[in-house]
């Protein structure tokens, strides 16, 4: 019971802090009232939660106990998987309380061992938009098709240790977002990295009993990708650091908790006004990849402040009975001039034998009618010894 009290006040303590990062006052961008600046990038689905455990949790996953989808969050997770294959297959309709019955995200990953501190992983991420109809008119009849993108991954995990990991994967991106209907466009692709490193131990506090972990992992790192002749928009590279730490209550009993902060590799954009007053957007699109990553630490427009601002917080928790029913809890958020993303999520799985079912729920707390309501995310997943 002490334990649990412990762990249920380190929690609230850590969810409690969100609101602090949350409050920090970018100023005024450029003079301008105005202080919203999100930043762009291309394929944004590849930052999207593709599994229903991370998803449960707020979106943690650089450090939190690995499975299959690590492929996603770090794959170098995967040198301390107990068994030697493994297969997740996920699924999450996506946009559903718009209506929008026929747009979904699909996600295949898997992990083989072929030694004890070797392994190599794969995963198919695939979004479609549904069946869009394009007209250049009100008389045009239009043309039918169903916009997509994938990801394609395949990457290499190495043991450094006892205690250390780490992960390099190599992704191919496709992006067809209008067929051959729109004049001049062309399907996009791009080639991208993925890198990761992962520590994990065990050691004690008080009598207590303690595992906890450490991750960091790149993903995303690639040349720019283009839908025209005239212009390559960057890739969402993203930078992701985590911990966990938990306990085991008793032989039957496990908790722990997770943190994960983002800040994506992108240019911050900026904004200015010209000799007519017309606001004028410079995406940075100019830059070259590298220059791009360099300059995403320190260009924001409002300073240190902003910059601060760019980073999104995840909070997690995970209570384990004898490793078959687990029940999850967190936190995700993003400041109101970044693109205001926050809610809550629940979720829960259940082991039988090789079989693990998740389910997530995610509950917006920023904005009415907010599109990511009644989002459900589904995993199917299956080890092997």
């Amino acid at each position: 019971m002490k334990k649990l009290v412990l762990f249920a006040g380190i929690l609230l303590a850590t969810l409690a802090g969100q609101s602090i990062f949350g409050q920090i006052d970018p100023g005024q961008l450029n003079g301008r009232e105005d202080k919203t600046n999100m930043i762009s990038a291309a394929v944004p689905f590849l930052t999207i939660a593709p599994d229903a455990r991370s998803a449960g949790m707020g979106d943690v996953g650089a450090a939190t106990r690995p499975d299959a989808n690590a492929t996603h969050w770090n794959a170098s997770k995967l040198a301390f998987m107990e068994n030697n294959y493994g297969l997740s297959v996920s699924f999450t309709p996506w946009l559903k309380s718009l209506g929008i019955e026929d747009m979904y995200i699909g996600y295949l990953s898997g992990f083989a061992k072929f030694s004890e501190n070797q392994s190599v992983y794969g995963s198919l991420k695939y979004f479609t938009l549904g069946n869009v109809v394009f007209r250049s008119s009100a008389q045009d009849q239009g043309f039918s098709f169903t916009p997509n993108e994938f990801a394609l991954s395949l990457g290499y995990v190495q043991k450094l240790g006892g205690k250390v990991s780490g992960s390099v994967g190599f992704k191919y991106i496709y992006s067809n977002l209008t067929g051959s209907y729109a004049e001049g466009a062309k399907a996009g692709n791009a080639f991208a990295a993925d890198l990761g490193i992962y520590y994990q131990d065990e050691g004690s506090i008080s009598n207590t009993d303690l595992f906890y972990g450490l991750g960091l992992n790149i993903s995303n790192l690639g040349n720019k990708i283009s839908y025209t002749e005239n212009k390559k928009d960057f890739l969402p590279a993203n930078l992701r650091i985590g911990g966990l730490i938990g306990t085991k209550i008793d032989d039957y009993n496990e908790i722990s908790l997770a943190i994960d902060v983002n800040k994506l590799l992108v240019p911050t954009p900026e904004t200015t006004i010209n000799a007519q007053g017309t606001a004028v957007t410079d995406n940075k699109d100019d830059l070259s990849v590298v220059s791009g990553v360099f300059n995403s630490l320190w260009d924001a427009p409002g300073g240190f402040s902003e910059k601060m601002n760019e980073l999104t917080y995840s909070f997690g928790a995970e209570y384990m009975y004898s490793q078959i029913f687990a029940l999850r809890f967190g936190y995700f958020n993003e400041h109101k001039d970044k693109g205001n993303r926050k809610y809550f999520s629940v979720g829960g799985g259940l082991t039988y034998n090789v079989l693990t079912l998740d389910v997530a729920y995610l509950i917006p707390t920023a904005g009415k009618n907010n599109p990511l309501a009644n989002t459900v995310r589904f995993s199917l997943s299956f080890n092997f010894k």
